[in-house]
């Protein structure tokens, strides 16, 4: 990422973040389905992302937009651990096209928001094929899947008998980032509200409530700069990174330490943003407990 006003290059290392002059031979991985970027000529504007989600509570708009820039960063290595992104919100609250604008800023492919696949050898096919999965209309999340789940957050493995062999296995990687919109709460096991990160989108006021396809013209002409203000901020984010510690970190440690890092860019007490997100974890197990009525009585 270039940062602004230097025109030089910063390359993440383990434990170091290196200044490059003469550029770098590193080169992203496309595939089949990836879509070419516009890159912006000024220097980038990502906060320009937060006026698509006026819909959302302030701190859940800082909060998307910090899982934005952490998903982004973060390449598909064994040391990664992802946080799943779920959506919310009663019909007609635009969850599935600000499902979209997000997964465009972070790969943006032809594939777009999709059904969720029915088996794990579907859902790992749809991971191997770009950086992050957007699955829409989610009606619940049995066990089997939420397992999965979990396995994609932190790098595994599906196997399987490769075709036309008797003893021969087919390996395929399960991990990735996964975006999930639905309309109840859906997260009912503890290991996998802790690698989620749950948003509610309220809907939308008649008054606030445009064409899906103007809405998206204007996105496609900010994307540029939100995308280049992004990788700024990222390469930020880098050199803040060894200069804090997370308070009170949550079980994915790396996100709380994100959220560190961008409390001391942003000169926000330490703990501020961490909160907001320690708040959004437990909030996703109380509203699990609400989808019964049973519960609901308890409580």
């Amino acid at each position: 990422p270039t940062r602004p006003g230097r025109g030089r290059l910063l390359r993440r290392r383990p434990g170091r973040v290196d200044l490059l002059a003469g550029g770098t031979a590193t080169l992203f991985y496309r595939t089949p389905r990836s879509l070419r970027r516009r890159w912006s000529k000024e220097p980038g504007d990502f906060y320009r992302l937060l006026k698509y989600l006026e819909n959302l509570r302030f701190q859940d708009r800082r909060l998307v937009a910090f899982w934005v820039l952490y998903t982004l960063a973060h390449p598909k290595v064994a040391t990664t651990v992802f946080v799943h992104l779920i959506l919310v919100g009663p019909q007609g609250s635009g969850k599935t096209l600000l499902a979209a604008i997000l997964k465009a800023i972070i790969w943006p492919s032809s594939t777009g928001v999709q059904p969720l696949p029915r088996n794990a050898v579907d859902l790992a096919i749809a991971a191997t094929q770009g950086h992050v999965c957007a699955f829409d209309n989610i009606r619940s999340i049995p066990m089997w899947l939420s397992d999965l789940l979990c396995l994609m957050a932190t790098s595994g493995v599906i196997t399987g008998r490769t075709l036309y062999t008797n003893d021969g296995q087919s390996v395929i990687n399960l991990h990735c980032a996964v975006m999930l919109t639905s309309l109840h709460t859906v997260v009912t096991e503890a290991d996998f509200a802790d690698r989620s990160l749950q948003i509610h989108v309220p809907p939308l006021d008649a008054a606030r409530r445009r064409d899906p396809a103007v809405l998206m013209q204007e996105f496609e002409s900010d994307l540029p700069s939100i995308f280049r203000g992004a990788l700024e901020l990222i390469a930020e984010i880098y050199e803040h990174l060894p200069l804090v510690e997370p308070v009170n970190p949550q079980r994915v440690y790396r996100f709380s330490h994100w959220c560190a890092a961008l409390e001391h860019i942003d000169g926000v007490p330490a703990g501020g943003y961490q909160g907001w997100y320690r708040d959004a974890l437990g909030q996703v197990m109380l509203d699990s407990l609400h989808e019964s009525s049973v519960n609901v009585a308890l409580l």
